[in-house]
């Protein structure tokens, strides 16, 4: 959660002072081309979802959306891998890691 905090407050800031959204890493940009999304806040978006950046300000390997519980992999750059989407509970043997390997991603 405090990560997520920092990272808001980071789209926030940057956006303030206009850093092109290209000159970020791609979860960062993301966010800051979505700030109408922040601004709204989680709750009000039914079905919303935000994607999860890791300290770099890429992708995390997992992500999920807070109000389905569906999970599935992306890349570091925020392509969803195919076949690998999850629902609620059903996690266990989904390796991101793998997934991406096999994509083709270089971690």
């Amino acid at each position: 959660m405090k990560l997520g905090l920092v990272i808001v407050a980071a789209v926030f800031f940057l956006g303030a002072v206009s850093v092109k959204a290209s000159s970020l890493p791609p979860c960062w940009a993301y966010l800051q081309e979505h700030v109408a999304i922040l601004e709204q806040g989680e709750p009000h978006l039914i079905g919303g979802y935000m994607p999860q950046c890791d300290e770099a300000g890429y992708f995390k390997l997992t992500q999920c959306s807070g109000s389905t519980g569906y999970c599935w992999c992306t890349t570091p750059a925020g392509i969803k891998i195919p076949e690998t989407e999850r629902r609620p509970g059903h996690l266990e043997g989904l390796d991101c890691k793998a997934e991406n390997i096999k994509f083709g991603t270089k971690l």
